[in-house]
């Protein structure tokens, strides 16, 4: 998705720097996997809610969900 661009700015940083960016801005947002674990979520279609994926400690991707 085009607006999924406007959250590049967090890939590449450490998973603590970006929760806490995150949190800083009150961003509704939930990790969805770290490395190999994927974690169970909603289907739930929130179009404000950022969804995280983590690889080797950083931000691998970054989207609305």
């Amino acid at each position: 998705m085009a607006r999924d661009n406007e959250l590049k700015y967090l890939v590449g940083m450490t998973e603590e720097m970006a929760l806490v960016t995150l949190s800083d801005t009150d961003a509704v947002f939930r990790v969805v996997r770290r490395g190999d674990v994927y974690y169970p979520v909603t289907r739930d279609w929130r179009p404000e809610r950022i969804n995280i994926e983590f690889e080797n400690n950083k931000v691998s991707r970054a989207y609305y969900a």
